[in-house]
């Protein structure tokens, strides 16, 4: 099996329980009422801009989810199609040398911009502003993880179907 290759059978029960003492750890600590867990408008500045009411408080987590959104979109798409595609000697097919520059170009970019941004909305050092984030990716990773899964198991089935008619 491909998981005993990767061992995941022992890195899967590993991480549950990882996730289980941290949340244990935080809960019995009492971490919750510090600073880092306040909500709502503060005196935190996010890109020179203080948010200090609800509608720029607002502003900053759609930002937040959108940005997020569209960052684990690119680093699922566009990253593995430079890697896997662009980047990699194995692929034998044509691309266009313009179209792979500009690409290339705009996905570093983008990625520079994005991580900027990200660490002026972090170093509030308040847990609201990484839940959007947060949230934002887990959607796109089940998402597109489900959509490669089907993918693969969708070719599987028609590498046994062609196998049983051969």
């Amino acid at each position: 099996m491909i998981e005993q290759k990767y061992s995941i059978k022992y890195a899967y029960p590993l991480l549950l329980l990882w996730l289980l003492l941290i949340s244990i750890l935080f809960i019995k600590s009492g971490s919750y009422n510090s600073s880092f867990f306040l909500f709502g408008p503060s005196k935190v500045a996010f890109m020179g801009m203080e948010v200090n009411n609800w509608s720029r408080w607002s502003l900053v987590m759609t930002y937040g989810f959108f940005s997020q959104m569209v960052n684990s979109y690119m680093d699922a798409t566009i990253g593995p199609y430079i890697s896997n595609v662009i980047q990699d000697h194995k692929y034998k097919g044509k691309i266009k040398k313009s179209y792979a520059i500009t690409l290339c170009s705009m996905y570093q970019l983008y990625d520079w911009i994005h991580w900027l941004l990200s660490i002026m909305l972090y170093v509030s050092l308040q847990m609201q502003y990484y839940i959007p984030g947060l949230t934002a990716d887990l959607i796109i990773n089940i998402l597109t993880t489900n959509n490669y899964i089907n993918i693969k198991n969708q070719l599987a089935n028609n590498e046994f179907e062609e196998s049983l008619i051969n």
